[in-house]
């Protein structure tokens, strides 16, 4: 309190000095302290996917136009089929039981020697099982006792996938499959693998369709159609959603490769070689004893169970999307 008297004489006295009343009342601040801020660490924002955005309008938008998908069909005879034949074997062991499935086989093999790349294609598979001891449970059911030291032999399953490309040969191949009496087969199923001038025609229809359409619209509506401003073999470019984000088709690319036709052999017997077990020589009448060979046997018996097939109508089609300049 003292200190604070003191000062306040001063202040009086050095008011005086400088010709102002002394009881004029004295401008008193205040320190003011700033607030301490405490360095609290701020957790970084969580990522939020941002809202979806259309994307930017295409080019060929910018005048006024109208786009329209035009579709082709076309019936063609099927010129594909496939089917398959298995071959079980039983042995001791697993060299036994391929050569029990390899010479059920040998006959079909030999005669699909016959048929190049362009007739025939064959892909082979071979399956081996252990065949465990088996015991009745509880209930009497017959239950694998599947232990390494239970094995009483193996089954090796040998399928031959057949895919006919020339429709003039199937009845004789699937006839020849059929002799062959493999342990089990599937039914021929048929596809249609379009060359190059079907796709073109089948292309060409569908631009026509989609003129044909785009006009009949635009005369309706009282316009004029103009010329030709993009053709999209995606397609999107008709679709409502053409602005919608994350539609840009994918690009999958995918190689597929058979015993036949894409290994640099020149027959289906120089890939039936790669098939462990397999062996192709040898064929044909033995002079000896003038016994007929697995293929002439076969054969034989081809031609005794003959058939009639015809390949079904396969439906083809094709789409254009096309977007036109409109005409006042």
């Amino acid at each position: 309190m003292k200190h604070a008297a003191h000062i306040l004489v001063v202040t009086v006295i050095a008011l005086s000095a400088l010709g102002l009343s002394a009881t004029a009342r004295p401008v008193v601040k205040r320190a003011t302290t700033a607030p301490v801020v405490a360095d609290v660490p701020v957790a970084a924002p969580a990522n939020v996917t941002p809202v979806a955005r259309y994307d930017s309008a295409p080019w060929w938008s910018a005048s006024h136009v109208i786009a329209q998908t035009g579709t082709a069909f076309v019936e063609l005879p099927a010129n594909r089929a496939d089917f398959s034949a298995t071959f079980r074997g039983v042995g001791k062991d697993v060299v036994q039981a391929k050569t029990e499935a390899v010479t059920h086989a040998q006959g079909l093999v030999a005669a699909l020697a016959k048929y190049d790349a362009t007739q025939a294609g064959v892909t082979t598979g071979l399956a081996v099982q252990a065949l465990y001891e088996q015991y009745r449970d509880s209930d009497g059911n017959k239950v694998d006792n599947a232990r390494g030291d239970k094995i009483n032999g193996y089954e090796v399953l040998l399928t031959l996938s057949i895919d006919v490309r020339d429709m003039t040969l199937l009845e004789k191949i699937f006839a020849q499959m059929q002799a062959a009496s493999p342990t089990s087969a599937t039914d021929i199923a048929f596809s249609l693998q379009p060359g190059n001038a079907a796709i073109t025609q089948l292309a060409g229809a569908a631009l026509r369709d989609a003129r044909a359409r785009a006009m009949a619209a635009t005369e309706a509506a009282g316009g004029q159609l103009g010329a030709i401003r993009l053709v999209d073999p995606t397609g999107r470019a008709c679709h409502s959603d053409l602005l919608a984000p994350g539609l840009q088709p994918g690009i999958v690319d995918s190689i597929t490769a058979e015993d036949v036709g894409n290994f640099p052999d020149k027959s289906v017997a120089e890939s039936m070689q790669r098939v462990a077990g397999l062996s192709l020589s040898g064929f044909g009448y033995n002079s000896a004893k003038l016994v007929p060979s697995p293929e002439e046997a076969l054969n034989a018996r081809a031609l005794a169970n003959a058939f009639i097939q015809t390949p079904p109508m396969q439906t083809l089609t094709a789409q254009a999307c096309v977007v036109y300049d409109l005409q006042p």
